[in-house]
């Protein structure tokens, strides 16, 4: 005859998991204000992004079928047509104070939007004398 454990293997994992945690002084009130630490540890993230004028936030997901409406269906780096693989190109890094707004915005493949990616390294670099201590594969 199997046990309990046996035909039910997840349930009894979390059966063991809840024994440790009661074992070691995990509560659930414990696990609540670790969960609650959690959130503003994350909020403060997000507030300090904010004062620095970083946005968290990400294209929206319609941005995507306007930029592909706009760019005729073609990639804005080599001018072949778009696929799956498609990715959103901000043309000045939200780092740099770019938005997310679709005139910063152009779908590129990703094979593009890596190598356009290099070749700003690349730049930067030899714009920082570093060119040649930096090993760069294209």
């Amino acid at each position: 005859m199997r046990g309990w454990y046996q035909s039910n293997p997840h349930q009894y994992a979390k059966q063991r998991a809840r024994t440790s945690d009661a074992q070691e002084g995990w509560t659930d009130e414990k696990w609540e204000s670790e969960r609650a630490r959690a959130r503003m540890r994350t909020a403060d993230r997000i507030a300090r992004k904010n004062e620095a004028g970083l946005s968290s936030a990400r294209p929206k997901k319609t941005a995507r079928p306007q930029l592909h409406d706009r760019q005729g269906g073609m990639c804005a780096h080599c001018g072949l047509p778009l696929d799956a693989t498609a990715e959103a190109h901000h043309v000045v890094r939200v780092e740099d104070g770019g938005t997310h707004d679709l005139d910063n915005l152009r779908l590129v493949h990703r094979e593009c939007h890596t190598e356009i990616h290099k070749r700003e390294r690349a730049a930067k670099w030899a714009a920082e004398g570093q060119l040649g201590t930096r090993r760069v594969s294209f």
